[in-house]
């Protein structure tokens, strides 16, 4: 099994490198941060003091 972790990431880097999510991933977290009707600010808000969900909000992540 760890022996073919090597062959699996050489397969992934072929398929998208490093490089290309390393560009991608600002411009995903700043959606989810930065834009109104991204539901991270209620999910981290419900987290963080404990409370429940609210209704529909785990559907749109």
């Amino acid at each position: 099994m760890i022996a073919g972790i090597p062959a699996a990431r050489a397969a992934d880097e072929a398929a998208k490198p490093l490089a290309v999510y390393r560009e991608e991933e600002p411009a995903v977290m700043r959606r989810q941060f930065f834009t109104p009707e991204s539901p991270y600010h209620a999910l981290r808000s419900a987290f963080v003091r404990e409370r429940p969900v609210p209704a529909g909000l785990l559907a749109r992540t």
